[in-house]
């Protein structure tokens, strides 16, 4: 019983730790839009690493996380884009925010679960495994979120796209280079920060 309750207590701080990094990292990310070249936000990071050390329903819960920080912000004006889209339709702005966010965050949790028994027997391909789950992130959040704009925002992105065509520019605004960098950097990132949690004390007991 004791054990059971210290693991439990080992996995809320995790969960907690996980979750304050990703509510710190998007809420720089917000304040520091327009004044980098590029606006670069590692809040994905937290998201992969927590989903696959601590399971798919945690992933989830992290990426719901992450989507309703944006959801606030857009609310609250502070992300200019985002509030355009809220100021539009509030219902389809936080279904569109929460969706994105949530499943992101629970399908690399979830290739990683159905595939650790193969990891386990070998375990080289365990960095393989999360390689590919960091680069399903980034690409389901930024792909729903195309998709969203699409489905549920075609006035808006017109008018964002200002004549040019609609799938160019979001392949090049939406998406871009700031996609490309936050891709790359989850794919690179991803793999070695769950290889070293795991060799600690607080994240061995981790899938």
């Amino acid at each position: 019983m004791k054990t059971s309750t210290k693991q439990k207590t080992l996995q809320m701080v995790q969960v907690a730790f996980m979750a304050t990094l990703v509510v710190v990292l998007q809420l720089l990310s917000t304040l520091t839009a327009g004044l980098l070249p590029v606006n670069i936000t590692l809040t994905l990071m937290p998201i992969v690493i927590g989903g696959i050390l601590l399971g798919p329903a945690y992933g989830a819960a992290l990426g719901l996380i992450f989507g309703l920080i944006v959801l606030i912000f857009c609310a609250a004006g502070m992300d200019l884009a985002g509030a355009i889209l809220f100021n539009a339709n509030p219902f389809l702005c936080s279904l569109l925010c929460l969706l994105k966010g949530g499943v992101a965050g629970f399908a690399p949790a979830f290739l990683f679960n159905k595939t650790k028994e193969f990891v386990k027997k070998s375990p080289k391909h365990d960095f393989t495994v999360t390689m590919i789950g960091a680069a399903i992130c980034p690409i389901l959040n930024t792909g729903i979120f195309c998709l969203g704009m699409v489905l549920f925002f075609e006035d808006v992105l017109i008018e964002w796209a200002g004549g040019t065509n609609v799938i160019t520019y979001m392949l090049l605004s939406l998406a871009g280079i700031n996609f490309l960098i936050e891709f790359f950097i989850n794919v690179i990132l991803c793999p070695i920060v769950v290889s070293s949690l795991r060799k600690t004390k607080y994240f061995n007991n981790a899938l």
